[in-house]
């Protein structure tokens, strides 16, 4: 019987001792233009990532769903407690109407990958 309580004190101990994951919190996930003149230029917004882990986290890669969206953005660690950001540009020369764009982030923390949405007209 002692044996067996050794065991579970022995294992829980060990649990509480694992480190926390790093783990990435987009304040926003959709940003919306609304409606402006294509003669505008090159409109841009801005998400943020929040490193909300024990742990550096980075963004490894943003890729969007055409050559009309461009992502920028650091490869720097993000330390816990800080925030990243990405600039994404949409390029509506040629491209009247509404639109919806899709920009695949990958990062070092859980989640590996989130989807960011841009949309306006």
């Amino acid at each position: 019987m002692n044996l067996i309580r050794i065991f579970v004190a022995a294992a829980l101990s060990a649990a509480v001792a694992l480190p926390v994951a790093a783990e990435n919190v987009w304040l926003s996930k959709r940003h919306d233009f609304g409606a402006f003149d294509e003669n505008v230029g090159t409109v841009y917004c801005e998400f943020k990532l929040v490193n909300n882990g024990a742990e550096p986290i980075s963004i490894t890669g943003a890729r969007a769903n055409c050559g009309c969206t461009r992502p920028e953005y650091s490869t720097k660690p993000v330390a816990p407690g800080d925030t990243a950001v990405i600039r994404v540009g949409f390029d509506p020369k040629g491209r009247p109407g509404r639109f919806s764009k899709r920009i695949n982030v990958d990062c070092s923390g859980e989640p590996r990958r989130t989807a960011l949405t841009i949309t306006g007209t």
